[in-house]
């Protein structure tokens, strides 16, 4: 079974930069803590970006019903994701790296 073992972003959605590792055998609550609009507590904190960095990497589209260029950072003119699994059966190590540029074609790479 793969198991993802760590997630970075570069430019997806309001992120600059994004790295987590999740914690393997458990169930892991992520609560946002919003920095620049104290009315909205926890909203556009990030939690929904994490998830769809996720479904970029392995799918190459947004979870959402948006365009692609949509997910880009506006400051940037393309998005990077990557995720590293691993498989518990063989020890095996799988990296997908995507970007996905606002003009033309997306870009993966998987390394196994």
């Amino acid at each position: 079974m793969w198991k993802l073992e760590y997630i970075s972003a570069r430019n997806i959605c309001s992120f600059r930069e994004l790295e987590y590792t999740p914690r393997q055998g458990a169930t892991t609550l992520i609560f946002g803590h919003n920095l620049d609009n104290e009315s909205q507590k926890s909203n556009g904190s990030g939690k929904s970006t994490l998830i769809e960095a996720v479904a970029l990497g392995i799918t190459g589209s947004p979870l959402r019903k948006v365009r692609s260029e949509e997910v880009i950072n506006d400051s940037a003119e393309e998005c990077y994701v990557s995720l590293r699994f691993r498989n518990t059966a063989t020890s095996e190590e799988m990296t997908v790296e995507r970007k996905l540029y606002r003009k033309g074609t997306s870009d993966i790479e998987i390394t196994i």
